[in-house]
């Protein structure tokens, strides 16, 4: 008996990185990779994304979705993840020679396990998983076929994303030194080299470009920082370099490179990287150069921390030199000299900036931020200023974080009071909203007498915000095998979506605000409607109901 929806019927509203084609890589033992095809690299291992290292290398699949994924060893299937967002669908192989690989963004799972991570969607009620396999219940050959390609979770383009790891560690290693192997005839490129001032904050002091053979700066302490790429195909596109140096006269001041990574040391990369210019430019500058607060151990630097003294007043030559995975390596030398003069410093007095090794409360009149150690990677001006907001559903002061541009690397505490009264229904549908200089974000914080805290990663301007607008379901696709509903919010997304068949749960898969379910063995044959619902941070909730008609 084949069903079709009719329109929906609404039945209750309670309150109201494009995936970047990199360089083409060909290998001759494609039968050893996860494709089982010559490889075409989309991004190679440790490069910088927004917040993380990059922890494995992404294999382009030609803009198509469901390619057969195949085992590179033998071993087992420990662990299998199902998300919204980060690795989508995804599958973890433990191997007997120490290694665990990794297969994500994958379209959908084949074999046992795929079917045991289904069992338990259904048992538990919950889309997203993120479960370890019984211990070699799923055992797999090298070159079994375990899921196909995809686009789920964060990916931005249809693509493979491929890790190797140590098991024991957890570290991830770059699969390009074990099993993806590439022939590389182009040695990387030198894009542009800055120098900094390092008497003085990298956030409050930008970087100058070195375009003679001689610069002469106003600082006797200098670091530099890189825009560098590497090639493997002549006109090609390009990736990230694999290692980069640093001397002076000959001497080395400070070397990166990029080996192995840890997902707790990966947000790092903030501190790697000229924050300010990578955020507001299509490529990221390298700093060869540690600030105080990087933690990072793959780097290797003289007891300076890679900052460079000119006080001699000498001419000194510096080198850059960077290397790709295979050996090419390309130098930049120029001379530099302390000039001896000083300009007027930019930088804000002592007492105002807020350092890494130190915790610190910041106060204003109707706000307070506790801010832990290492939350900065270098000193930073802090200073909290209220303003009226300019949301009509404000209830609190909208409290600006004055300061320069500067990543978070441990979470800060916001605690911002309210102009409700206590018991005020409107408490229930608080929450608070931070608008950043990129994108904004919101968050359900907790009430502690007339204020409310929360949590953030990154700065921007915070208010508290009664949210009464409901969640909307729109642009419903009803096939015969085929359902699909976008659901959007004013504040972002949502924050549960629930589909049922005359009461039995159906398993929608989410991608961003799409939500999506092709038919299976779960959906009843008699069923006669379908209800959605869904719900915002703030708690209100929309529920619409689709009426099933026989043909």
């Amino acid at each position: 008996m084949k069903k079709r929806f009719a329109h929906s019927i609404p039945v209750l509203a309670i309150g109201a990185v494009t995936l970047i084609i990199f360089p083409l890589i060909r290998c001759g033992r494609y039968r050893d990779n996860p494709l089982q095809r010559p490889i075409e690299l989309a991004a190679g291992f440790g490069e910088i994304r927004k917040d993380h290292f990059h922890m494995g290398a992404d294999l382009r699949t030609n803009g198509r979705e469901g390619l057969p994924v195949y085992t590179v060893k033998e071993g087992y299937i420990s662990h299998i993840s199902i998300q919204s967002n980060g690795y989508g669908k995804a599958v973890w192989v433990t191997h007997p020679d120490g290694t665990t690989t990794l297969y994500a963004h994958l379209s959908r799972f084949n074999g046992a396990a795929g079917k045991w991570i289904t069992a338990l969607q259904y048992k538990s009620q919950c889309w997203q998983q993120n479960l370890d396999a019984p211990a070699g219940s799923f055992p797999v050959k090298k070159g079994q076929c375990i899921g196909y390609s995809g686009n789920t979770g964060t990916s931005e383009g249809p693509h493979l994303h491929f890790e190797v790891r140590n098991t024991a560690t957890g570290k991830s290693l770059n699969p390009l030194l074990d099993v993806l192997h590439v022939t590389d005839t182009i040695k990387p490129i030198i894009k542009a080299v800055y120098w900094y001032n390092r008497r003085n904050s990298i956030y409050e002091d930008s970087a100058r470009p070195v375009s003679k053979s001689l610069t002469r700066c106003n600082t006797p302490l200098i670091g530099i920082g890189i825009s560098a790429s590497d090639q493997y195909a002549a006109g090609r596109f390009t990736t990230g370099i694999d290692k980069a140096w640093v001397y002076k006269d000959d001497v080395l001041q400070y070397s990166f490179s990029v080996q192995q990574l840890s997902a707790e040391n990966s947000r790092y990369v903030n501190a790697c990287i000229d924050y300010n210019k990578t955020l507001h430019s299509k490529r990221p500058v390298q700093l060869l150069f540690s600030l105080p607060g990087n933690r990072l151990p793959y780097t290797r630097q003289s007891t300076s921390g890679g900052t460079i003294d000119l006080s001699d007043r000498w001419q000194h030559e510096i080198k850059v030199v960077v290397s790709d995975l295979v050996g090419h390596t390309t130098e930049k030398k120029w001379r530099m000299q302390y000039d001896g003069s000083a300009s007027q410093s930019n930088a804000s007095p002592a007492e105002r900036l807020l350092y890494p090794s130190r915790t610190y409360l910041v106060k204003s009149e109707h706000a307070m931020l506790q801010i832990p150690e290492n939350t900065f990677y270098d000193a930073v001006p802090l200073q909290l200023i209220e303003n009226k907001s300019k949301l009509t559903n404000a209830v609190s002061p909208a409290v600006i974080m004055k300061m320069p541009c500067a990543p978070v690397h441990n979470s800060f505490t916001a605690c911002i009071a309210t102009t409700l009264p206590q018991g005020h229904t409107l408490r229930q549908r608080t929450v608070m909203v931070l608008s950043g200089k990129k994108e904004n974000m919101a968050l359900k914080g907790n009430w502690k007498q007339n204020n409310m805290l929360g949590q953030f990663n990154q700065t921007g301007t915070i208010q508290l915000v009664a949210d009464t607008i409901a969640p909307v379901i729109s642009n419903p696709i009803v096939e015969e095998e085929k359902l699909q509903f976008t659901c959007t919010d004013n504040l972002g997304a949502i924050a549960s979506f629930t589909a049922t068949a005359d009461g039995h749960w159906l398993a929608f898969d989410q991608k961003g605000n799409c939500f999506t379910y092709k038919k299976d063995d779960h959906f009843p044959e008699d069923a006669r409607s379908l209800t959605v619902t869904i719900t915002d941070i703030a708690g209100n909730t929309t529920v619409k109901k689709y009426r099933l008609q026989t043909r």
